[in-house]
């Protein structure tokens, strides 16, 4: 079979989620273009939309065997600080390949069974290693051959895992570096193994006895370089690409052009201003207005963000709410709540008049206890139960912590004026709620929003924003302000996919952002 007879059959193997060519990768690098605010930038296909919610999903399942029949291989896989490299996708008859093929089957297994840890003592062991830093870093590498002897480099980041301490990074809400303290410190798990990430049948093919990750980024400075990467995640994972290619362009200087990235249900990363012109960087976010994650994380994101606006038929196709009339009630009161989160700084300060009030207005009993504590809520429970049965002063632990984040990344301390406000709003609702339904309420007002597929019902929001909606997404990008936080600045219509527009108003005039610094100042904390 020659390259094009290949190619060719590799384009029929579809996505399971989207239906979208798992082999035809030529969407993701589509020509420089205008964007709504006057910036060249590589446009978002709608082939390289579904082709990101496809690995991101894969990032999840590490279910790799369509993308061996997609033409993909040499495929690693990250679980912490775990490391399973150089799986081949080759299917000769050799008894060393059927073996070296067995043993990569029973590799990829031991890494699905490390993300999905249930053995008590290797769930305290790990929660242990997280009290000094995040270690819980879960992505999956892999390469496609294509024409001319180039080649796609495709990095899946996972967002947030099954495992209770696989939160505990996103609750490292500090700063290290310029950037939210918990996915600086996933990403530098990643970066630590770029030179044992291996990629055997690409070498084999370019007749050179070693590649890695780290030889394919060097090659990647220049503009002849024979590899582009494509990087993808949901969540954490999207949070984690954020800082990754901030790595990658500023810390390595890779040529831009070769790099592109789409993420899904993206929290903001950067801690201060410092990345100025970070607008303009090769990544794309697709985000739910209902979800409360994006607004969270730090202070912005890295590049372009489209954002979809749900209306109720979307919410009831999408989210699986209970209907009763009971837990639409306590949704409306739980919303109450949540409205008062817009940003990062809000929400910690959310946070810390809900927990104050649940100190004062509930025992030790309700908080922990039986069918109305925290623990009957996974995985809250499960990290309340480490931290100790204490469940108030565990509660008043969390509170100083916060109030110590929000110092870091403001620079100033809590309004208490605004907690005692906060407060007073929120103590009816606490009050008058059993803990446990109240706690049901948010988690539904912060899982179905921002889960990307649900493997049982094969529905989510994310999947059906790009299945259904991906022509109804509102721009936006990120300005920095010298005098204050960085906000976002929304342009007037729908992104337009391809030549056609879809806008319901007039866009605005082109304007253009000020050069992108090379240069991280670092944070000014």
């Amino acid at each position: 079979m020659n390259l094009s007879d290949e190619t060719q059959s590799n384009t029929l193997v579809q996505g399971e989620l989207t239906g979208v060519s798992l082999g035809g990768t030529d969407g993701l690098f589509a020509p420089y273009a205008p964007d709504a605010f006057g910036m060249e930038r590589r446009r978002l296909t709608e082939d390289g939309l579904q082709l990101s919610l496809e690995l991101s999903r894969m990032a999840y399942t590490l279910d790799i065997e369509p993308w061996i029949r997609a033409g993909w291989t040499d495929f690693s896989v990250q679980v912490d600080n775990q490391l399973t490299t150089g799986l081949r996708a080759r299917e000769d008859e050799r008894f060393s390949d059927r073996v070296q093929s067995a043993v990569g089957s029973l590799r990829l297994t031991l890494a699905r069974m490390a993300m999905k840890e249930h053995n008590p003592l290797s769930q305290v062991t790990g929660a242990l290693r997280q009290r000094a830093e995040s270690d819980t870093i879960k992505a999956v590498v892999m390469i496609k051959p294509a024409e001319n002897r180039r080649f796609l480099v495709a990095i899946g980041f996972m967002g947030t895992g099954t495992r209770f301490y696989d939160w505990f990074s996103n609750f490292r809400v500090g700063t290290e570096e310029g950037f939210h303290k918990g996915f600086y410190q996933l990403t530098q798990g990643f970066i630590r193994n770029e030179a044992e990430i291996e990629f055997p049948d690409t070498a084999e093919a370019l007749g050179i006895e070693k590649l890695t990750l780290r030889d394919i980024l060097v090659e990647m400075r220049g503009e002849d370089s024979r590899f582009s990467l494509w990087m993808a995640g949901h969540s954490q994972g999207a949070a984690v690409m954020q800082v990754y290619c901030h790595h990658l362009l500023e810390a390595l200087g890779l040529n831009e052009k070769l790099v592109f990235g789409c993420g899904f249900a993206s929290p903001t990363v950067a801690a201060d201003n410092a990345l100025k012109g970070s607008a303009e960087w090769p990544l794309y976010h697709v985000l739910n207005a209902d979800d409360l994650v994006p607004r969270m994380g730090s202070l912005k994101h890295f590049g372009f963000c489209l954002q979809y606006a749900p209306d109720e038929k979307f919410r009831d196709a999408a989210y699986d709410w209970s209907r009763t009339a009971a837990d639409r009630a306590a949704r409306k009161d739980a919303q109450r709540l949540t409205l008062h989160i817009t940003n990062t700084l809000s929400f910690l300060s959310a946070l810390t008049a809900l927990f104050t009030v649940i100190c004062e207005e509930k025992s030790d009993s309700a908080i922990f206890g039986g069918s109305e504590g925290f623990f009957s809520v996974a995985p809250i429970g499960k990290v309340f139960s480490f931290a100790g049965r204490k469940a108030k002063d565990t509660l008043n632990t969390m509170i100083a912590y916060v109030r110590k984040s929000y110092a870091e990344i403001r620079g100033r301390e809590m309004d208490d004026a605004a907690i005692r406000f906060l407060m007073e709003r929120f103590r009816p609702i606490v009050k008058n709620m059993p803990l446990k339904r109240l706690l049901g309420a948010l988690y539904d007002q912060l899982y179905p929003p921002h889960s990307l597929c649900r493997s049982k019902t094969m529905n989510g929001a994310y999947l059906r924003i790009v299945r259904e909606h991906s022509r109804e997404l509102t721009p936006f990008i990120w300005q920095d302000d010298s005098a204050s936080q960085p906000h976002r600045f929304y342009a007037r219509g729908y992104y337009a996919f391809g030549t056609a527009q879809h806008t319901r108003r007039e866009r605005p005039r082109a304007r253009r952002l000020p050069p992108r610094r090379r240069a991280i100042q670092g944070s000014r904390r």
